[in-house]
């Protein structure tokens, strides 16, 4: 819980451990800080701390050591100062017996006490313990216990004796102690080196404050600032915000660039193809394969309407199909075959769809950080084409088709019976040969005839194929440059959406690059009031 005010717990005794100089400070500190607490609750964090390390080192008693080699005197020491005034309340009093470690010795030691005997020789573990109190500035107070004080000089010959504080016991200590207790200079001693010691806790307390307010500054700051630089590196790759949005301003046209690219070569490619697929002297090409078909197909008559007519069809097995049906299935498994063949050509020989993703994807990099999407443009899909969007097989098959002349021989038979009923009537009339030969005049007229219809059947089959033959070159021609402009619509297609996908992108991104600018400058902006309060703080404190 935050004192309200620090200075009630300062309020002490004339002897508290620190003094009135630093209260002065604190209380301004403490007044800022809670001001700023609305504004930034991380604060309190602070004000715990300096209150909870102020308040521990100001309630610290005063650590007194009595050390020596007697210990009934060193007793009679610690007994003596206990009823001191100016120790008794802020002091805790620990007897050092010799031999004892001086490392140990010094820890915790705020003020020491050497009791001594100088009747009788020093030992070397006392002169090394004044050398060293005087070394690392421990105040130092030697209690002799000799009558006599004209051996001290003797008993310290490598110190100056008017650098040290001495007090002698002259007689029985029970007699003369209250004498020393109420000595002046004992107390003027005790004064001065108190506030000795105050002096030394309160720089060390203040230092310490300092310190302590300053590496929560440098944190709070250095922890803006990482944020700040993960967000850089982690959206925008270490750069900064304005080159950022101007690298995402550019994607659109570059990424255009690298799919037009692309769709122009897979265009060229397929032209080039389309070429060889129309081509009647290229073995593997459609025409020459219709052209095959139409060479083997086989004419059949139908009657229709009372009408003779010519058609083609194809002997599969056991089974008749017309032409056109035939050439249709064939050429949608063909076109197929051949959409399958260029789209591998174009993945596996060419290398284009995988390269557009590699490139769109390097590309893509700047907004996939910065997107909640994955940023991905799709593979070139593959098209698929359907001749019955072009072709009636009804409307076909009048194409395939015509109507068969045979009015010279029609009715042959019934006519061969009229001939033979006149020829032989003249015959038994007349009995003449000339009715013979009427007869057979008759017949071999109707068996011309016969051969006329077979050579008519021969003529028309032949002008029915070649007819069928340059019709269907046409058809495949035309369906070759539909399936092109299918195709060529169908990537167009793909160049919008994949366009429409980047523009979806960079608008995500753009919304987040928001997102993300804001944090870094509320981090800044942070980062900044830190600074000022830092400075106004180090201000009061160091001031």
């Amino acid at each position: 819980m935050i004192n309200p005010d620090f200075s009630s717990d300062f309020e002490r005794s004339e002897c508290t451990s620190v003094n009135r100089f630093l209260l002065e400070k604190l209380p301004k500190v403490k007044k800022y800080l809670s001001q700023k607490v609305d504004e930034d609750r991380e604060y309190i964090t602070l004000l715990q701390d300096l209150e909870e390390s102020f308040l521990k080192t100001n309630n610290n008693l005063i650590q007194v050591k009595i050390a020596g080699c007697q210990e009934d005197l060193l007793k009679k020491v610690k007994l003596f100062n206990q009823t001191c005034s100016r120790l008794n309340p802020i002091s805790q009093f620990t007897i050092i017996t010799f031999p004892y470690d001086l490392g140990h010795l010094f820890n915790s030691c705020d003020l020491l006490f050497l009791v001594i005997d100088s009747s009788k020789d020093s030992i070397p573990v006392e002169q090394k313990l004044v050398i060293k109190a005087k070394k690392i500035n421990i105040p130092l107070i030697i209690f002799d216990f000799n009558q006599s004080s004209n051996k001290i000089q003797s008993w310290l010959p490598n110190i100056s004796f008017l650098r040290v504080n001495y007090f002698n016991f002259y007689g029985e200590f029970t007699e003369k102690s209250q004498t020393l207790l109420n000595s002046r200079e004992y107390d003027n001693c005790l004064k001065s080196l108190l506030e000795q010691i105050i002096l030394i806790r309160q720089a060390s307390l203040e230092e310490k404050l300092v310190k302590m307010a300053q590496k929560y500054f440098l944190q709070r700051k250095s922890q803006y600032k990482k944020q700040i630089e993960q967000s850089k590196q982690v959206y925008f790759a270490g750069e900064d915000p304005p080159q950022v949005r101007k690298k995402i301003k550019q994607l659109p046209p570059k990424l255009n660039k690298i799919l037009q690219y692309h769709l122009k070569t897979i265009k060229q490619t397929l032209l080039d193809s389309k070429q060889d697929f129309i081509n009647p002297f290229i073995s593997t090409s459609f025409i020459y394969n219709v052209q095959q078909i139409i060479g083997k197909s086989t004419v059949i008559q139908f009657q229709e309407d009372k009408k003779i007519y010519l058609t083609l069809v194809i002997q599969e097995d056991q089974y008749v199909k017309a032409i056109h049906r035939h050439i249709l299935e064939l050429y949608q498994q063909k076109i197929n075959l051949w959409i399958e063949q260029q789209w591998w050509f174009l993945d596996q020989e060419l290398n284009i769809f995988n390269q557009f993703i590699e490139e769109s994807d390097r590309e893509l990099q700047i907004v996939n950080r910065l997107s909640e999407k994955n940023c991905k443009l799709p593979r070139i899909s593959q098209p698929e084409f359907d001749l019955n969007k072009y072709i009636c097989p009804v409307v076909l098959s009048e194409t395939n088709r015509i109507l068969f002349d045979y009015h010279y021989t029609q009715s042959n038979w019934f006519r061969i019976a009229i001939t033979l009923s006149i020829g032989l009537g003249f015959f038994f009339l007349t009995g003449r040969l000339f009715g013979f030969v009427f007869l057979i005049l008759q017949i071999i007229k109707v068996l011309t005839g016969q051969s006329v219809k077979s050579l008519k059947l021969k003529q028309q089959t032949k002008e029915l194929k070649k007819s069928v033959g340059n019709k269907y070159q046409n058809l495949v021609k035309f369906i070759a440059d539909k399936l092109m402009q299918d195709i060529n619509i169908f990537l167009d297609e793909q160049h919008q959406m994949h366009q429409e996908k980047v523009n979806s992108y960079i608008q995500d991104s753009n919304s987040h690059l928001v997102k993300v600018k804001q944090g870094i400058g509320l981090n800044k902006n942070k980062i900044k009031q830190l600074n000022e309060d830092h400075e106004y703080l180090m201000q009061i404190m160091k001031g």
